[in-house]
């Protein structure tokens, strides 16, 4: 993003869009008393699905952070045994962009490493269960793009589980196989309700360690915990994280 363009901005921008079109036929209300928060309940509730704006849906960006997507409901699929404790390798350890490091031989759970990815994005969080599930991060890069492909995501080419692209270039997607990647994902209960954790923590070694929400103006949106998948459809189709 530009310095004089925050994503706060964008979604008010983006809001005002929504709230401009006609949805009466939607929602039993008079156009001018339709809200988007009541659209999106409504939404959230049924089984149709609106396309209000496209642009740009088959482009092919990068996904940054949104990897993480499908790297959690991969694994939440191939993990028999969320609980189980797993210790961090060399390979997922240190900071790697992150908020806050992993050192090798930290013992953590599964759970807690899906948490650590999906609500605070870290980004060794992803390489560890990669780790456990397949035995390396290629591997299950393999598990990734052979989900895209089961889901319809024809699109999309996957190169790590974190979306750090430096050195993937080929590492893509579009803003129309992320909202099926989504919507796939949200059909997990599990993945639900991880990514609407709004505050908690994981234990490493014994020890609480708190992890923030990545977006903190995900922290407005309490009451709409779906609606991070509204926002990164709407940012993917043009820009990029």
């Amino acid at each position: 993003f530009e310095k004089s363009f925050s994503l706060s901005d964008f979604m008010l921008r983006e809001i005002e869009l929504l709230e401009s079109y006609d949805l009466s036929q939607y929602i039993d209300k008079p156009k001018t008393e339709i809200h988007f928060h009541e659209l999106f309940q409504k939404l959230t509730k049924t089984d149709f699905e609106i396309l209000v704006k496209e642009k740009n849906s088959s482009k092919k960006l990068y996904p940054a952070s949104t990897t993480k997507i499908m790297t959690g409901i991969v694994a939440i699929e191939n993990v028999a045994n969320l609980n189980e404790i797993v210790k961090i390798s060399r390979n997922a350890s240190g900071t790697n962009s992150s908020f806050f490091p992993f050192k090798r031989g930290d013992r953590i759970s599964i759970m807690d490493l899906l948490k650590a990815a999906l609500i605070n994005s870290n980004n060794n969080a992803t390489i560890a269960i990669a780790e456990y599930v397949s035995g390396s991060e290629k591997d299950f890069v393999k598990l990734m793009n052979e989900k895209a492909k089961e889901i319809g995501a024809l699109d999309t080419f996957f190169q790590n589980t974190n979306g750090l692209d430096t050195k993937y270039p080929e590492h893509k997607t579009t803003a129309r196989d992320l909202a099926l990647i989504a919507k796939y994902s949200m059909n997990n209960e599990l993945f639900r309700k991880i990514i609407s954790i709004k505050n908690d923590y994981i234990i490493i070694n014994d020890e609480k360690v708190v992890i923030p929400l990545f977006y903190e103006f995900l922290n407005s949106l309490r009451g709409f915990p779906n609606l991070f998948f509204t926002i990164t459809f709407h940012v993917h189709v043009g820009f990029r994280f």
